[in-house]
């Protein structure tokens, strides 16, 4: 499926709130109407690779979508909005241990 422009007001409200975003949405996917926002996720990360993390996948209406353990998950058009985020908290937790160590380092370095 086919990615459309971001209504208006959505728009409008992601550019207001960008620099407190960080690399979340930097790559922002609307559908209308998708199988499941999960899949599209996937699918970012397998042609952008570490590149996708913070992308954003939203629809109006999922046709296919699943919850916890795999369940149907019910959602139609009109009644809410459904979101996937690609993280990698894996990166996230490497930066900390690297993070970690060159404090430690300074510390002993400089006797801080």
């Amino acid at each position: 499926m086919r990615s459309a422009p971001l209504p208006d007001a959505w728009a409008a409200a992601v550019e207001r709130a960008r620099p407190r975003l960080g690399p979340l949405a930097s790559t922002l996917t609307y559908l209308p109407v998708t199988g499941s926002t999960n899949d599209v996720a996937a699918g970012l990360v397998e042609r952008m690779g570490a590149a996708a993390e913070g992308a954003v996948v939203v629809a109006d209406e999922q046709t296919s979508g699943r919850g916890r353990q795999g369940r149907a998950w019910f959602s139609p058009g009109g009644s809410g909005l459904y979101v996937s985020v690609v993280l990698a908290p894996g990166r996230a937790a490497d930066a900390q241990a690297r993070s970690e160590e060159h404090t430690s380092e300074l510390q002993s370095r400089f006797g801080i």
